[in-house]
């Protein structure tokens, strides 16, 4: 096993930027009842995860999304994944603080850690919730009532 630096600079960026508890959630494909596909997803675990702000450079490589919505930059034990439609997996769901946050960008990828950048989804209670919010491709009216 090689050497793992986000455990050696943890401690330290810890007494800086304290980690946040979190759940993580992982796609597990979807369902289909009479043509309409639902999203499955499994907890994982619940967390602690390490937020900050996505630098610019990131953003820019991102071919400028931070205007579409709210991103941050999680770094986390394990692996996260964003869509992959070749691969059939991934859109795994991250929630913080009772928000819901969407995995966007697998940044880094190593050896029991992950950096990815997420982005703020529709406010709900519970991922239950939040998939009726956006059943069938549905666009909630932004200020509207949470689920």
């Amino acid at each position: 096993m090689g050497l793992n630096l986000h455990r050696v600079t943890r401690s330290a960026i810890q007494r800086i930027n304290p980690d946040v508890p979190g759940g993580v959630y992982v796609s597990t494909g979807a369902t289909t009842n009479r043509g309409i596909r639902t999203p499955t997803f499994a907890q994982l675990r619940t967390d602690r995860l390490q937020v900050q702000a996505t630098p610019h450079e990131v953003l820019h490589h991102l071919n400028a999304l931070a205007q579409a919505g709210s991103m941050c930059t999680v770094y986390a034990y394990g692996a996260l994944a964003a869509v992959s439609r070749p691969a059939g997996r991934g859109g795994d769901l991250v929630q913080l603080g009772g928000e819901w946050w969407a995995v966007q960008h697998v940044l880094e990828w190593w050896e029991g850690w992950c950096a990815v950048t997420i982005t703020r989804q529709v406010n709900a209670e519970t991922l239950a919730a939040l998939l009726a919010a956006l059943a069938n491709g549905a666009v909630p009216i932004a200020g509207g009532p949470t689920p």
